[in-house]
């Protein structure tokens, strides 16, 4: 377990809470029932979101009958359910404002930033605020388990106060979105450790988060119902708008997929603050911009739509205030299901997320998802699958081959 984060300055008390705390959008609109707001360059004000046209692909819930199971069978199979539970809730961990799903957990590590990205060769870039004095960075370090010691690389400038999204073009490069005192997309290319000087791509008012596509760089604006904008960044330091006034509420953050699709996340229906006040939504366009099927969030048991990540599986974890929402595309239509829940007394809010790894399932993997925003946990916080040899993996493992062989046996 790594040590918090002490090499960057930590989020101050004032902007985790009231009025900051609700502007504070490391991308583009507030929690709390404050809602969304307009970013530094944006005028556009909150509006009631009208009715979605888009035609939600909204998975529905079908049941299927099945065979009773034989008593001993039934009763086994609890009795494990019972002992796997147990030990899950008995396990170490960090304070459980945040609880994850069966068959992951948080690591303890926590460290403080607004935004995460991680590089193809595991390093990872870690963005800070400092809405005050201006001087927001991102420091970038070797690993995740580098976090706590000096940063290998440090990106700032005195007119950033805000990052709100971060993405690495290769291994080489770090991209990312400043919204709050010099809005737009910056660059910086790691060649020698230390100070590294930032190069401006393009002005972006509004801009709430970055991917990567091709080589080339997209940003989402964040205007509100039927005013958000997907946009190229040009060479020549202008962007071209790929995608025109979409949304029902307000855009947030972005990635591609293997196809070249982008998914961008939307709060979904808001009130007439900017409040989000029901499920959010996955936007999701063709690698040549055009308007697929979009997948209501309603499945997670959330509200609203913050940031969008992929895991190794291309599965998608989206931040959905009181819990994050995973979504599984394989299959003709895509199954919505909670991925962990907040205290609702925190009234949370979580933002940003990055993963790294190349498996991600319960029980099994070497992924890790990496959580921001604000909560109960202390920072910045880490899920990934328990230990191989845990005491949580080997009941779970002994109460699969369990469950098999009554199965089994109930068969002959």
């Amino acid at each position: 377990m790594s040590a918090p984060d002490r090499s960057v300055a930590p989020v101050p008390p004032e902007a985790r809470t009231g009025p900051a705390l609700r502007f504070k959008l490391g991308r583009a609109w507030g929690c709390c029932g404050g809602g969304p707001r307009p970013v530094a360059g944006s005028t556009t004000a909150a509006t009631p979101a009208p009715a979605d046209s888009e035609g939600l692909n909204t998975p529905g819930q079908s049941a299927r009958a099945l065979p009773e199971a034989p008593p001993r069978i039934a009763l086994q199979s609890t009795m494990i359910a019972l002992v796997v539970a147990a030990v899950w809730l008995l396990a170490p961990s960090a304070a459980r404002a945040y609880n994850p799903p069966t068959g992951y957990q948080k690591t303890g590590q926590t460290f403080f930033g607004s935004a995460v990205a991680f590089a193809p060769d595991g390093k990872v870039a870690v963005g800070t605020d400092n809405y005050g004095a201006g001087g927001a960075q991102v420091a970038v370090y070797s690993s995740l388990a580098a976090i706590g010691g000096s940063p290998a690389y440090t990106i700032t400038a005195p007119s950033f106060k805000a990052i709100a999204g971060i993405e690495f073009n290769g291994a080489g490069e770090v991209v990312f979105a400043e919204n709050f005192g010099a809005p737009g997309v910056y660059k910086a290319t790691l060649a020698a450790p230390g100070a590294v000087a930032p190069q401006t791509l393009a002005a972006v008012p509004g801009v709430a988060d970055v991917a990567i596509n091709g080589g080339v760089v997209y940003a989402t604006v964040s205007g509100g119902a039927g005013l958000n904008k997907l946009v190229r960044v040009e060479s020549n330091q202008t962007t071209t708008i790929v995608v025109n006034n979409f949304g029902t509420g307000y855009a947030g953050g972005v990635v591609t997929d293997a196809a070249g699709n982008f998914l961008v996340a939307d709060t979904g229906p808001t009130n007439a603050s900017g409040g989000a006040t029901g499920a959010g939504l996955i936007r999701v366009y063709s690698s040549a911009f055009a308007p697929l099927t979009p997948v209501s969030l309603t499945g997670g048991g959330g509200t609203g739509a913050f940031d969008v990540a992929l895991d190794s599986e291309g599965d998608a974890i989206v931040s959905t205030g009181g819990s994050l929402t995973h979504v599984d595309f394989a299959g003709g239509t895509p199954t919505v299901t909670n991925f962990g829940t907040f205290d609702p007394a925190s009234f949370p809010f979580p933002t940003s997320l990055a993963y790294y790894g190349t498996r991600f399932e319960p029980f099994d993997g070497n992924g890790v998802l990496v959580v921001s925003g604000f909560t109960d946990e202390p920072g910045i916080f880490v899920v990934q699958t328990p230990e191989p040899g845990s005491a949580v993996a080997l009941i779970a493992a002994t109460g699969i081959f369990l469950s098999r062989r009554s199965r089994r046996k109930g068969a002959r």
